[in-house]
């Protein structure tokens, strides 16, 4: 859990930040503090053991079970939340968008090293 505290550097800590800061306040008013809470630091651990069970036997070069750091597996399960409730809602136009910022996250993980895609659909 810790681990979702930690950040490698400025860069990664600002991105986060301000994926953090772009989640609508409707989330957290609409399931409340306490849930939104519990959806994040659930999101983050379901991230780590997603990304520790994909290294596992990876021919990447990392090594297995290495570990990751960063906040963004919660921030993803946030958006995953996020997604369902504008889905439940029915606000097709809300969920492409969010989808796309998806896609583009995954672009990203595969783009950059060391970002671990596993973690980010984990979460």
């Amino acid at each position: 859990l810790s681990s979702g505290f930690l950040h490698g550097s400025f860069l990664h800590l600002f991105m986060n930040l301000r994926a953090m800061l772009s989640l609508p306040s409707w989330l957290e008013d609409g399931i409340g503090k306490g849930l939104y809470l519990t959806a994040y630091l659930t999101a983050i651990v379901t991230g780590n053991i997603a990304h520790t069970v994909s290294t596992i036997g990876d021919l990447s070069g990392r090594a297995a079970g290495s570990l990751c750091i960063g906040a963004s597996g919660g921030i993803c399960g946030l958006y995953g939340l996020m997604l369902a409730s504008l889905m439940k809602m029915g606000n097709n136009s809300a969920v492409s968008v969010v989808l796309k910022q998806m896609l583009w996250l995954l672009a990203f993980g595969f783009l950059v090293p060391n970002v671990s895609n596993a973690g980010h659909v984990g979460g």
